[in-house]
C-alpha cells in the first residue's frame, strides 16, 4: 500500500512538472490529470481505512498503557496488554492478568469491569487469568 502510494505520488508530481515545463499538450494533460486523479482516489480509500484502523488501535493501547496493576478485594493483580486487533466487526484487546492467589469468579468479574472502564465502549476484551506460583 505504501509502495503504491509512493508510485502514485511520483506519477502525479512528474505529470504536473511535465505540464508546467511545457513538455505536454493541454489536451493530453487534461486527460492524464483525470486518470491521475482517479489513481489518487483509488489509493486514498485503503490508506484512509488503514490509518483509521491504526488510530483506533492506538487509542486502546494508550488507554490500557496506564493500567499496569489493579487492586481487587485486597489482591493486587498485574495487567498486561498483549495486543489489539480488528476481527470481524469489532475491536478486541487481548489481556493477561497475573495474580499471586487463585481468583474466584466474582474477583475475576471485578477485574474485567475495571478494565472495561478504561477502554472505549466499542472495545471488547479477552482476558486470560494466570496464577503466579513461587516458593514464598
Amino acid at each position: 500500500l505504501l509502495f503504491l502510494a509512493n508510485i502514485v505520488g511520483i506519477i502525479v508530481a512528474s505529470g504536473a512538472m511535465f505540464y508546467i515545463l511545457g513538455y505536454a499538450s493541454s489536451r493530453y494533460a487534461s486527460t492524464a490529470f483525470f486518470i491521475k486523479l482517479l489513481m489518487v482516489a483509488v489509493i486514498a480509500i485503503p490508506l484512509w481505512l488503514s490509518t483509521s484502523t491504526l488510530v483506533t488501535e492506538e487509542h486502546v493501547y494508550k488507554d490500557l498503557a496506564k493500567v499496569t496493576s489493579l487492586n481487587v478485594d485486597g489482591n493486587r493483580v498485574r495487567v498486561r496488554l498483549r495486543h489489539v486487533k480488528h476481527e470481524g466487526n469489532g475491536l478486541y484487546a487481548d489481556i493477561d492478568v497475573y495474580s499471586k492467589t487463585e481468583m474466584d469468579e466474582e474477583s475475576r468479574k471485578a477485574v474485567v469491569r475495571k478494565i472495561l472502564e478504561k477502554v472505549g465502549p466499542k472495545t471488547k476484551v479477552v482476558v486470560d487469568f494466570k496464577t503466579v506460583y513461587s516458593k514464598d
